[in-house]
């Protein structure tokens, strides 16, 4: 009711993965009011492998959805199951509201117990991403030997030759690994592993024990029941580490007896009343999905008390921590979307763009008058797309038409958006097939077509990804407006005149502050020209860059959605004459930054076009 693309939707063979434990589904989750579901926001799930014994002291509700939540699922106690969903923490109060309503909907029509659980506080998620994650891996990650719960406190110390032995072993090959894989790994505390050859850093017990090779891997097998019933048991089995003081002390006296001196003095430090410590944790490694020639990320998940010792062991090997605006930066680069800026169907970009859009206006505020930038939409307002298709629909001129002919320009107003964005290929042929009998209908009468302008707004917009590249120059923002290039656009920007250049496309320097209007409401629209010099400079919006260009970057690419009708229409144009091994799948658009005057031409490329087999567009950063 929720997923969309639903899992079972998927190939048999990874339905068969993903409800068996072995890999993780990427799906958008929806609201379940009808008759058309709001997106919250896309989510990770990943089932509890069924074959894992049940504990004995195990109660009878227990199976989970989370980021911490739960969703849990009776009928016969044998028959439980537990499902993970993880949701992006701007959205998780919606999110966990939605399924806690769609738990008990299920519930009321089938009599099955079906509960939904907050694990928020109790699990955490470490992301890491570039080419040497998996080295990285292989420095921090080193699996315990032994299955008991709480490995012993004594350390000893630790030859470097065994150390070696065990590393012979990389367990986190890429090519030896799927997509999607989900690894179950029960690791000791990062904060005993020897730092460098040259160190006489103490190790724990089970570390001696190690044997490299084929051991290894059947130490792992060994340990993935335990693992996982301690992440999915998590109300009582997850120990926080080892107090620093503790290991500290420890390490002291361990290089005190290396020199054979006796430290009588030196008191075992005092230990916190804090519940009981470990010297190893329980972990999942989820592996990311391999897309074009980005290099392959990984995901742990693990108790939420050992983040801190993680997070200082992985800096200290060489990791370099980033925040939101790199990890996005990481994303465009990628190619993959980042929420919430390139999901403008879902609330949490509704309340992102308007705190930006007000933290810029009080900024601006602050600024004198004379040198204060003139305001543009924050977030864009994705109602004027809507004029574009009144005018395509109820005239027979190209959308880069000087003029109106009459028609009367209809347009709902407000930055909200309104509308869905095609992530799968079923969600796209299933909005244009309606649209393409309503317009078929609309034809038959042109009374009744003008008639319809009027309730456009009715109609919802159905947006693409595309990444945008430049034909020869600019720089894309976000927030850039995409607009629909007429055939002499294209023959004059392809010819050789720079974009920039007298000669051009652009529009006057007076129309740029005016291309779009704020209305006493506080919406903006779009300012339809009436003067015959600013109609011939007019270009209407198909779309808007919601992720512009990154400096620096060797790939520079934007992210923008657009209508897809809009798109289509392009496309048929610029194919119109053409021989078939001359089409290009790339569409041209002319892209203009708010702030600039001059329309830049870009070739967009429609990510789902672009797809592997999976072929939807739900992955993201």
């Amino acid at each position: 009711m929720l997923l969309e693309p639903s899992p079972s939707s998927r190939s048999k063979e990874v339905f068969d993965s993903i409800l068996t434990g072995l890999s993780y589904g990427n799906s958008m989750l929806y609201h379940v009011e009808p008759p058309v579901s709001q997106v919250i926001s896309p989510v990770i799930y990943m089932w509890r492998p069924s074959q894992l014994p049940k504990r004995r002291d195990e109660e009878e509700v227990g199976d989970c959805v989370g980021n911490d939540g739960c969703l849990v699922s009776n009928g016969d106690h044998a028959d439980s199951r537990k499902l993970w969903v993880w949701i992006h923490a701007s959205s998780f109060s919606e999110g966990y509201a939605s399924l806690k309503l769609a738990c008990q909907k299920q519930m009321n029509e089938t009599g099955v117990l079906v509960d939904c659980l907050s694990l928020e506080g109790q699990l955490a998620k470490l992301e890491l991403f570039g080419t040497k994650a998996s080295q990285l891996l292989q420095k921090i990650l080193h699996p315990v030997t032994s299955s008991s719960e709480n490995p012993p406190s004594v350390l000893i110390k630790c030859s470097m030759e065994k150390a070696e032995a065990k590393n012979v072993v990389d367990p986190y090959k890429e090519e030896c690994i799927p997509s999607c894989a989900i690894l179950p790994r029960f690791v000791i505390d990062p904060r005993l592993i020897p730092n460098n050859p040259c160190d006489d850093t103490t190790m724990s017990a089970e570390m001696t024990k190690t044997e490299p090779t084929e051991s290894l891997e059947m130490l792992t097998t060994s340990t993935e029941a335990e693992t996982f019933k301690c992440l999915w048991d998590a109300n009582g089995e997850l120990y926080p580490p080892e107090e620093e003081n503790i290991l500290c002390w420890e390490k002291h006296q361990s290089r005190m007896k290396s020199f054979c001196i006796d430290d009588t003095a030196d008191e075992f430090p005092k230990i916190s009343s804090k519940p009981r410590s470990s010297r190893s944790c329980p972990l999942l490694l989820l592996k990311h999905r391999k897309l074009g020639d980005t290099a392959t990320g990984w995901s742990l998940i693990l108790p939420l008390s050992w983040v801190k010792v993680f997070w200082n062991a992985f800096v200290s090997k060489g990791a370099q921590a980033i925040g939101q605006r790199e990890k996005r930066w990481l994303s465009c680069d990628a190619g993959l979307p980042f929420f919430p800026s390139d999901f403008p169907d879902c609330k949490a970009y509704s309340s992102l763009t308007m705190s930006e859009g007000a933290d810029l206006k009080e900024k601006a505020q602050r600024r004198p008058l004379a040198v204060r930038p003139f305001r543009i939409p924050i977030p864009p307002p994705w109602s004027s797309i809507h004029v574009t298709h009144c005018v395509k629909e109820s005239s027979d001129q190209k959308l880069t038409s000087g003029g109106t002919s009459g028609v009367e320009i209809f347009s709902n107003g407000g930055n909200l958006f309104d509308g869905i964005v095609a992530r799968t290929p079923d969600s796209l042929p299933t909005f244009l097939q309606t649209f393409t009998n309503r317009v078929e209908t609309i034809q038959e009468d042109e009374t009744k077509a003008r008639g319809q302008i009027h309730k456009r707004s009715d109609n919802k917009l159905c947006l693409v990804r595309v990444l945008l590249h430049a034909f020869k120059e600019g720089s894309f923002e976000e927030g850039a407006v995409v607009c629909a290039p007429s055939l002499a656009d294209l023959s004059l920007l392809k010819s050789g005149c720079s974009e920039g250049e007298e000669g051009g496309v652009t529009i006057p320097q007076s129309s740029v502050s005016s291309y779009f209007l704020e209305q006493p409401s506080g919406t903006w629209e779009l300012n339809v020209p009436e003067d015959s010099h600013t109609k011939q400079s007019h270009r209407w919006p198909i779309g808007f860059v919601t992720t512009g260009f990154v400096r620096g970057s060797k790939k520079p690419t934007a992210a923008a959605l657009c209508d897809a009708v809009l798109l289509g229409r392009l496309r048929e144009e610029q194919w119109r004459g053409k021989d078939v091994k001359r089409r290009k799948k790339e569409i041209y658009v002319l892209v203009r930054n708010l702030r600039s005057c001059a329309y830049r031409l870009a070739l967009a490329t429609i990510v789902l076009e672009q797809q592997d087999a999976s072929g939807d567009d739900v992955h993201c950063f």
